[in-house]
């Protein structure tokens, strides 16, 4: 286990602090905020706004369950980060998800799907050039990338704020 954060801790609106690791994060774009044990973004506006901790490694299995979903909107586990702009973006829904690079500021869709429903565990396991995203244990996708293959920098994004993730 590299990172793992509970977010359960005193509700703050300007900060997420350090994960239960130790990991500082630190937010890129927005202001993140926890909640009722949930981080989200308490003020901001852009897409994505993102909260990153450095694991240490750019292989990495990321998991995040979604709550209080939007529709229209998504929630992300956000990979292999070298700054806002640069990335890649598992986003899910109340419905769908997919997964995107995020490169020089331009959206590249490489996987998508019509599953998904608030509560949902979703994880995505980066290894080397290969993706595999699954959902509830089930594998939903997977797709090879050699973008920001050293990037050891992960977390937690999202395109309106108000949307939460623990």
């Amino acid at each position: 286990l590299l990172v793992s954060d509970s977010f359960n801790r005193a509700d703050v609106a300007d900060g997420l602090g350090s994960a239960d690791t130790g990991h500082a994060w630190t937010a890129l774009l927005g202001t993140w905020g926890i909640s009722s044990n949930r981080a989200y973004v308490s003020a901001g506006a852009g897409n994505p706004m993102t909260a990153r901790v450095n694991a240490g490694r750019a292989d990495v299995l990321a998991r995040v369950t979604v709550v209080d979903a939007v529709a229209g909107s998504a929630s992300r586990i956000a990979l292999r980060i070298s700054d806002n702009d640069n990335m890649f973006l598992l986003g899910v829904a109340p419905d769908s998800w997919a997964l995107h690079r995020l490169e020089a500021a331009s959206f590249n869709e490489l996987l998508t799907g019509a599953e998904g429903a608030d509560g949902d565990v979703w994880e995505i396991l980066a290894l080397g050039s290969q993706f595999v995203v699954f959902r509830n244990g089930a594998q939903v996708g997977s797709v090879s990338d050699t973008f920001n293959q050293s990037a050891t920098l992960h977390g937690l994004a999202v395109a309106d704020s108000g949307n939460a993730v623990r």
